[in-house]
């Protein structure tokens, strides 16, 4: 059984590995992409969020702290241990706990990290995309009135430079 604590770590992990993976997903279109970014931004600018993942932070770098602490034992790794110890099954399964949870733990500071991070890479994607396509809509606008435009003809055998010849 766990311990309500890294029960509520786990889940935290889960939300945050599913963000991620609906982040790096490729999208079908920008308006996809700008949709997503804005309801992600969305959740994270609610106070309630905010402190719920700040809160989670700092029972993740708790637990952190405290299961290395809980590894730095002497017996976690008995080779270095000058006398010979036979490590007890439950010994054996307080350490593999450990380093289950360290894992939980370390993996979840680093999730926020990267989702922190995609969300950044994401809404500037999503602005630069949307600059291209009013820079392309102009470019296109611009086309269009120049092949408006009749060109003078010259003719054939003429100075181009305007000063005509006296024949």
């Amino acid at each position: 059984k766990m311990e309500p604590g890294w029960v509520l770590l786990v889940c935290a992990l889960a939300i945050e590995c599913l963000l991620v993976t609906l982040l790096i997903m490729p999208m079908p279109s920008n308006d996809v992409r700008g949709a997503l970014t804005k309801w992600v931004k969305g959740l994270w600018k609610q106070p309630g969020v905010r402190y719920a993942v700040f809160g989670v932070l700092a029972l993740d770098v708790f637990y952190l702290v405290w299961i290395v602490e809980a590894l730095r034992s002497p017996l976690y790794d008995s080779f270095l241990s000058p006398v010979e110890i036979q490590l007890t099954c439950e010994i054996s399964m307080s350490l593999f706990r450990n380093e289950r949870n360290l894992y939980i733990t370390g993996g979840s500071l680093f999730i926020f990290l990267v989702l922190y991070r995609i969300i950044d890479v994401q809404s500037k994607l999503h602005e630069h995309r949307e600059r291209v396509k009013e820079l392309e809509a102009q470019n296109k606008e611009m086309t269009t009135r120049l092949s408006m435009l009749v060109p003078s003809a010259v003719p054939i055998g003429e100075p181009v430079d305007g000063k005509r010849k006296v024949h």
